[in-house]
């Protein structure tokens, strides 16, 4: 899924982004949902496209993917306590 919640079709995955471009695909965020347990896991992945030579013909492409999940939840917890203090300041 796509950063916003969205479903992510398969032609904007970072991968395949790289591969029909030719160009670097940096830091997009993606959640997978794992089913069983009802968990989603937030990926930073940068994607890269591998080619044969400058020039030459693509022949795949190199990912990176880093889990960037609890990094979320206290960014969040972090922007929660922020609103929390603005809120209760008062005369502003």
């Amino acid at each position: 899924m796509s950063e916003w919640g969205l479903p992510l079709a398969r032609e904007q995955h970072p991968a395949a982004r790289a591969l029909t471009t030719g160009a670097s695909v940096p830091d997009t965020l993606v959640g997978l949902t794992m089913v069983p347990v009802r968990r989603t896991v937030w990926l930073e992945i940068t994607a890269h496209p591998l080619a044969d030579g400058p020039d030459g013909p693509l022949l795949g492409v190199v990912v990176l993917m880093r889990d960037v999940t609890e990094g979320d939840r206290a960014r969040c917890a972090m922007d929660a306590l922020v609103a929390t203090l603005r809120a209760s300041r008062p005369g502003r």
